[in-house]
C-alpha cells in the first residue's frame, strides 16, 4: 500500500483512541433520492449495516469458479498496479504497481493464454506509478491509462496500442491530478468513451465524472445526482443492462473522518442513480469488479477495510447483490490488479497484498472451468489411420490442445474446437493417448489417465490373376485374398490401364497388348490398408500369317505343311483340313494325296485362352511319278517273285554244300 493509505490507517487509529470507539465505516454521504423506475432500483433510506447472503437459485445452473493459471514466468509480486484486456491485440496488459521492496515500477507485462511476457520498453514507457486508472478504449484501439501516484498525484494520459506507449496528454486539458480513480469504458451512445469517476487528490477524495471522448479528449460530465467522493472502489460496464455499476470505495469526509462505502450506483444517459439493494457485499475498497459473461452479471471479489481483508464472492443481478460460493477462491487480498480477460470478458486478477501486507504474484481467472471430451477407438491396427476427437467443454475459446499418442508422436492444434486428429501407428502394442487443453485465459484441463489403445497387426492381401497371361479383348478374373481382425473388408483395384474395379473377385478385359501391373488395396473396418500387385501379360490375339507346303507335290507322295503363326497365348492347338476329307491335329502336318488335283488346305489355330485364327492355302497336286527299270523283253520283264525264289534256291544250295564237306570221311 502507498504511504498515503498507511497514513489513513494511523489517523483512523488515532481517532479511535481519542473517541474510545471505532469510527463508523458504513456511512452515507447524505439523503439519496430514489432512481427512476427504469433503473430497476429501490429507494435507499440509509446504508445497510451488514452483508447478508441471499440464496440465488440460478446458481444451480451455471457455477463458475476461480482457477489459478499462474505459470513459470510471471511479473514480480505486485499490488496497486493497473490491468486491462486489450481486445485489439487480444492480450491482457499490466502496468506499474508496487513491488515487494516498496518501490514503484513502470514495467509493462502482457499475458496471452496463461503466459506472461515482459514487454517493457524504456524508451516509451510512462513513469513508474501505482493506483493508475486503466481500461480498454475501442475508440482508441488500445489501452487508456490516466493518472496515478508516484509520490504525488498525476494527471497524464497514455495509450498502449500495438505494443507501444504514447503520451496523449496533449489532446486536451486533463481532469485534476488523482490516483485510485475508477474507470471503465461505456459504449452507450450518450457516453461512448472511457468514464472516470472520483479518486484521491492530495489526501482528499473526489466525486467528479469525466469521459474520454476519443481524440476529442477529456470532457467533464455534469449529473444532477452524484455518488459521494470515493477512492478505490469498483466501476464496471454491464452489457446486459447498458449501465455502468459503481460500488464501494473510501470517502475521506473530513479531518479524522474516513468512511468505507457500501453504496451501489448506476450511471447511464449521463446521470448517476443510486440503487438500494436489500443486501450488499459490505463496505470495502481495493477489490475485483468485472462483468462475467458466464453468469451474464457483474461479479465482485476480495478487497478490504481497516478491520479485515476479504476473499468473498458476490454478483449483482437485477438490482440485488447475491453471495456466491464457487468451488475455489483466491486467498484474501487487497488491491490486486484486475480486469476482464478473454472469453470474452472472464474476470482476471494478478497479485495484490495479503493480510500480512505482503505482495502476491499469482494469476487467477473466474470462469466456468474448462472440461474435456475425448473419443478414441479401443483397438486399431498397424497402418490404420486412428481418429481421435478432442472436444473442449466450457472455458474460454480459443483453445490450445496438445495430444500425445503414446508412441513418441504428438500433435498441437489451436482454435475453437472440436479438434479431429488422425495418427498411424507403425508397430503393435498398447499405447496411452494423453490430452491437455489450455483455454484463452490459461485455464488447463487434461485427462486423469491416458486412454489405452491396443494396436494389432495390420491387414494383409495377396493378388492373383486367372489366367496370368491372356489376349487383348479376352476377359480374365483378378482375385484378392485378404485377412484382418477388423471386418468387413473392402477391395479396390487399379488394373494398370487407367481402369478400376472393386471386390475380392474382379473381372477385367485389357484392350491392348502389354504387361500390366494390377494392384488391389484392402481396407478393413479400422481403416487399416494393405496392397498387393500382380503382373498380367496381355498378348495380341493369335493370327495365322500364312501356310507353307512342300514344293511340287504329287499324288502318292507325302506333302509337308507348316503354319506361320503370330500373337496368342500358348500353348496352341491346331486343326488341319486337307480338302480331300482327311484332317489332322498335329502342329506340323504331313499328308499324302492319292490323286492329282487342286486342293484347299485350311488351318484353325487355337490358343490357351480360347482365341483362334484361321488360315488356308491352295495347292495343285500333280500325277503320281512313273516307276523306273528294264524294258518288257529284258530282265526287267521278269516278275519280281522270280528273283526272290531264285535267291532262295541259291542260298539253300550253298547251305547243303557246306554240310556235305563237313561230313566227308577222313
Amino acid at each position: 500500500m502507498r504511504a498515503s493509505f498507511l497514513a489513513l490507517v494511523v489517523l483512523v487509529a488515532a481517532s479511535a483512541a481519542l473517541s474510545g470507539a471505532v469510527p463508523n465505516i458504513l456511512s452515507s454521504s447524505g439523503p439519496i433520492p430514489a432512481a427512476p423506475p427504469s433503473a430497476g432500483a429501490a429507494t435507499m433510506a440509509g446504508p445497510l449495516s451488514a452483508a447478508t447472503p441471499i440464496a440465488h437459485p440460478a446458481l444451480t445452473i451455471i457455477v463458475p469458479t476461480w482457477i489459478n493459471v499462474s505459470g513459470p514466468v510471471a511479473p514480480p509480486a505486485t499490488s496497486e498496479g493497473s490491468l486491462a484486456f486489450d481486445a485489439a491485440d487480444n492480450e491482457t496488459v499490466m502496468f506499474g504497481g508496487e513491488t515487494a521492496n516498496a518501490s514503484y515500477t513502470n514495467d509493462t507485462w502482457v499475458e496471452v493464454g496463461g503466459h506472461w511476457t515482459n514487454e517493457t520498453n524504456p524508451h516509451d514507457a510512462p513513469p513508474a506509478r501505482v493506483r493508475a486508472s486503466m481500461d480498454y478504449d475501442p475508440n482508441m484501439g488500445g489501452v487508456l491509462l490516466f493518472g496515478g501516484y508516484d509520490g504525488s498525484d498525476l494527471a497524464d494520459t497514455w495509450l498502449f496500442a500495438g505494443g507501444h506507449w504514447t503520451d496523449v496528454s496533449y489532446v486536451s486539458l486533463a481532469p485534476p491530478a488523482r490516483d485510485g480513480a475508477m474507470m471503465a469504458f461505456d459504449p452507450e451512445p450518450d457516453e461512448n468513451g472511457s468514464v472516470l469517476f472520483g479518486g484521491d487528490s492530495g489526501g482528499s477524495t473526489l466525486n467528479d465524472t469525466w469521459i474520454w471522448e476519443g481524440w476529442s479528449g477529456w470532457v467533464k460530465a455534469n449529473s444532477s445526482l452524484t455518488p459521494p467522493p470515493l477512492d478505490g472502489g469498483g466501476l464496471a460496464y454491464d452489457p446486459s443492462t447498458g449501465y455502468l455499476l459503481l460500488y464501494g470505495g473510501l470517502d475521506v469526509c473530513g479531518f479524522l473522518c474516513f468512511a468505507f462505502s457500501n453504496e451501489t450506483w448506476e450511471f447511464y444517459s449521463g446521470e448517476w442513480w443510486p440503487v438500494a439493494p436489500p443486501a450488499n457485499p459490505g463496505a470495502r475498497i481495493g477489490f475485483v469488479m468485472a462483468f462475467d459473461p458466464t453468469l451474464g452479471r457483474i461479479v465482485l471479489f476480495g478487497g478490504g477495510n481497516f478491520s479485515a481483508t476479504f476473499d468473498d464472492m458476490w454478483e449483482f443481478d437485477g438490482g440485488s447483490w447475491f453471495r456466491l460460493s464457487p468451488s475455489a477462491l483466491p486467498s484474501p487480498r487487497l488491491d490486486p490488479e484486475s480486469s476482464s480477460a478473454p472469453g470474452p470478458g472472464a474476470p482476471m486478477l494478478f497479485g495484490g497484498q495479503d493480510p500480512a501486507g505482503e505482495e502476491l504474484a499469482d494469476t487467477w481467472v473466474y470462469e466456468d472451468a474448462p472440461g474435456l471430451s475425448v473419443l478414441a477407438p479401443p483397438n486399431a491396427e498397424v497402418g490404420a489411420a486412428v481418429s481421435v476427437t478432442v472436444t473442449p467443454i466450457r472455458g474460454s475459446a480459443p483453445y490450445n490442445a496438445t495430444i500425445g499418442f503414446g508412441d513418441g508422436a504428438s500433435a498441437a492444434v489451436s482454435g475453437p474446437g472440436p479438434f479431429l486428429l488422425t495418427h498411424v501407428y507403425a508397430s503393435t502394442g498398447t499405447f496411452g493417448i494423453s490430452v491437455n487443453v489450455t483455454d484463452a485465459v490459461g485455464a488447463s484441463v487434461g485427462l486423469a489417465a491416458p486412454i489405452a489403445i491396443s494396436i494389432g497387426p495390420g491387414p494383409s492381401v495377396l493378388a492373383s490373376a486367372s489366367p496370368a497371361a491372356t489376349d487383348a479383348g479376352v476377359p480374365i478374373t483378378l482375385s484378392a485374398s485378404g485377412s484382418s481382425t477388423a471386418l468387413p473388408l473392402s477391395y479396390a483395384w487399379s488394373f494398370g490401364d487407367a481402369a478400376t474395379g472393386t471386390g475380392a473377385s474382379a473381372p477385367h478385359t485389357y484392350a491392348a497388348a502389354g504387361a500390366y501391373n494390377a494392384t488391389v488395396t484392402l481396407t478393413d473396418a479400422d481403416g487399416g490398408t494393405a496392397s498387393s500387385t500382380v503382373t498380367v501379360d496381355v498378348h495380341a490375339r493369335p493370327r495365322v500369317d500364312g501356310i507353307s507346303a512342300s514344293p511340287s507335290p504329287s499324288a502318292g507322295s507325302p506333302v509337308s505343311f507348316a503354319a506361320n503363326l503370330s500373337g496368342g497365348t500358348g500353348p496352341f492347338s491346331f486343326s488341319w483340313r486337307f480338302g480331300d476329307g482327311a484332317h489332322s491335329g498335329a502342329a506340323g502336318a504331313s499328308h499324302v494325296f492319292l490323286s492329282a488335283g487342286t486342293y484347299t488346305i485350311e488351318l484353325w489355330a487355337n490358343d490357351s485362352v480360347g482365341a483362334s485364327s484361321q488360315g488356308n492355302v491352295t495347292i495343285i497336286v500333280g500325277p503320281a511319278a512313273p516307276s523306273t527299270g528294264a524294258s518288257s523283253s529284258g530282265p526287267s520283264s521278269v516278275p519280281g517273285w522270280f528273283w526272290v525264289a531264285l535267291g532262295a534256291l541259291l542260298a539253300g544250295a550253298v547251305v547243303l554244300a557246306v554240310l556235305a564237306i563237313r561230313r566227308r570221311p577222313r
